[in-house]
């Protein structure tokens, strides 16, 4: 009687397509991602989400199935057991996959020194991505950056370490050290260390007139190489079609990045190129028409990426679960036989 029930739910020609509810959406979700994370597709982060969210509800059916067949005794108690661990692993991986969906809060803020900024408010946070379920006062947060250390390395030439003052709704007050290597944590909120520059106070003047006196951050760019990084930025003035390039040099510093960086400034007016300058703190220089360009001040900005904790021990628990599970299937396959 036990073999002939082992026979009747024995997979068939068909069985691939009689399961598809299974493997295709979970094939689906996992290309996507992979393609996603290989910066090769982009598109709104709910399409994967309701992949996974119909491969969680794919195996929940199986789940059910299974014990209804048993119910039928149509399929042995041992092989129903096997095959519950193995669906069970499934569901952890996929539930802890949806639940990072659903949940999901990321962005990210750019502070100077001493630089406090209200997270929720006032329009800071960036590219900020939320899941259907995620509860934004989480981010009812003032963040201050205490300081930015550049730290030497023989890998990368130097590295970024920000020290920040997290402060909540509640008035709880956190200090945290971040780094490219380990993050930081306040509550289910992650910090992370993300890109990092330099913004100089740039002040024109033509016959003594401010024309412009704002501190620029810079953009930081690598290219390729080791510690091969450089700050620049290209700002239009918006008066009589004048523009400048800026860059710092860090050329001046010592091997612990201490010192002063000077920084190299064109003024163009349209396409023609009134002078550059390669400037200490504190001076100008002369060039075409009158006019003169300064550098009067130095800050150090960072940008500090926030994102709600993930599932992702819950995935790796139940990886190895499914796999376990598979295997007691295959062992009680055969001995049904």
């Amino acid at each position: 009687m036990e073999a002939k029930e082992s026979e009747r739910n024995a997979p068939g020609p068909f069985w691939i397509v009689r399961r598809s509810y299974l493997w295709l959406p979970l094939l689906l979700a996992v290309v996507d991602w992979g393609l996603v994370r290989l910066g090769l597709l982009d598109h709104p982060a709910w399409i994967i989400g309701v992949l996974a969210t119909l491969a969680l509800a794919g195996w929940l059916f199986e789940l059910g199935r299974t014990w209804y067949l048993v119910g039928r005794s149509r399929l042995p108690p041992v092989s129903a057991v096997a095959r519950t661990v193995a669906i069970a692993g499934a569901l952890l991986v996929l539930g802890a996959g949806v639940a990072n969906w659903a949940w999901s809060l990321q962005g990210y803020v750019v502070l100077r020194e001493l630089e406090a900024m209200p997270v929720l408010a006032g329009g800071h946070l960036r590219a900020l991505e939320r899941g259907p379920l995620a509860d934004l006062q989480q981010l009812d947060l003032t963040l201050q950056l205490e300081e930015l250390e550049l730290l030497p390395s023989e890998r990368a030439g130097f590295f970024p370490a920000s020290r920040l003052r997290v402060r909540g709704a509640d008035g709880k007050v956190e200090t945290m050290r971040i780094d490219p290597w380990h993050n930081g944590a306040y509550g289910k909120l992650r910090f992370y260390q993300g890109a990092f520059g330099f913004a100089p106070q740039i002040v024109i003047l033509r016959d003594e007139e401010t024309l412009f006196d704002e501190v620029v951050p810079f953009t930081t760019e690598g290219h390729g190489a080791p510690g091969h990084i450089t700050f620049e930025e290209e700002v239009e003035i918006g008066r009589d079609e004048l523009a400048f390039w800026g860059a710092v040099d860090l050329a001046s510093l010592d091997e612990a990045l201490r010192g002063h960086a000077t920084v190299v400034l064109q003024l163009r007016q349209g396409p023609r190129l009134l002078g550059e300058g390669r400037l200490s703190l504190g001076h100008f220089a002369e060039v075409e028409e009158g006019y003169r360009i300064g550098f009067v001040g130095l800050e150090r900005w960072s940008e500090i990426d926030i994102s709600r904790r993930n599932y992702r021990h819950v995935a790796r628990f139940g990886l190895p679960v499914a796999v376990v599970g598979l295997l007691a299937m295959a062992v009680t396959r055969r001995r049904v036989k």
